[in-house]
């Protein structure tokens, strides 16, 4: 696996495989397993346990997968997350409004130097 398209979808595939662990083993979670998206849903009000993830939507079909995906979640009446990795499909989630809520720490100096 030298290719590093592969390798990044190899690690997204485990991350979702991991996503879904606990929902195997919840009455009130579901699994929506497609070709092109993950939807976890543990029925918890959490979005630590609500995920969308693993979005390989084409150029063709992106905005109206989103469109799909987000009344998907509206009607669930929970928080989601939605994880994604670098792919083209984000530059059309960012034009149908989809903003991270949560971003990383700016790294600290070392040393404690700001």
């Amino acid at each position: 696996m030298n290719d590093l398209g592969k390798l990044q979808r190899a690690i997204e595939e485990n991350l979702a495989e991991h996503f879904c662990h606990l929902h195997r083993h919840l009455a009130s979670a579901t699994i929506m397993h497609t070709d092109d998206l993950l939807i976890a849903d543990s029925g918890l009000d959490d979005d630590t346990f609500n995920i969308v993830a693993g979005a390989r939507f084409t150029p063709e079909i992106a905005a109206a997968r989103i469109a799909e995906t987000t009344a998907f979640v509206e009607h669930a009446l929970r928080p989601f997350s939605w994880w994604s990795a670098p792919h083209p499909a984000l530059e059309i989630s960012e034009s149908c409004s989809l903003r991270p809520n949560e971003m990383p720490p700016k790294p600290k100096q070392a040393c404690g130097k700001t």
